[in-house]
């Protein structure tokens, strides 16, 4: 297995797979949210559940531009930011949307770098100055990082998770 695969199959599955050996998947960390619960922030200076899996969709976005070698549009992308507001809170169908969005996404970035040689892994990222391996390898990070955040946000509003 190349380089590239082994990348795109740690985005996948540390993501949502179903065997993301002792990490707890995007897909658990937001299964059986309602839209009203995941627009709720719990506290001051908070984000929303809703707002964070924006926001990650949005990074996955534009990681996927940069491995295409595309300038990402933050404003078309949601937010010039980083951080798309969080939809109506009595939409269940735009949270349920949201929620497949950022999936979809992370497969097209994991299908990107599935396909990419590892001279391309090697390319730097002149404006960040990582390879774009190196930036792959952030994208699974910081969806790591967010997702024991919505974890966490949570369990503080009582909405345990059976296995954490």
């Amino acid at each position: 297995m190349s380089q590239a695969q082994n990348l795109a199959n740690s985005i996948t599955e540390l993501f949502s797979g179903e065997h993301a050996s002792w990490f707890i998947s995007f897909n658990d960390s937001v299964s059986g949210l309602s839209a009203e619960q995941a627009a709720r922030s719990p506290g001051e200076n908070f984000n929303s559940i809703w707002k964070i899996v924006n926001h990650v969709r949005f990074w996955q976005e534009v990681t996927t531009h940069i491995m295409r070698d595309m300038d990402a549009d933050f404003e078309a992308l949601g937010d010039k930011n980083g951080w798309p507001p969080a939809g109506d809170p009595s939409d269940e169908a735009g949270w349920k949307a949201a929620c497949e969005r950022a999936l979809r996404t992370n497969q097209g970035l994991a299908a990107v770098v599935a396909a990419m040689s590892d001279a391309q892994l090697d390319e730097r990222y002149e404006r960040w100055d990582e390879t774009k391996a190196q930036i792959a390898i952030g994208s699974a990070a910081h969806n790591g990082y967010h997702i024991n955040e919505i974890i966490s946000m949570r369990h503080m509003q009582g909405w345990w998770l059976e296995r954490t």
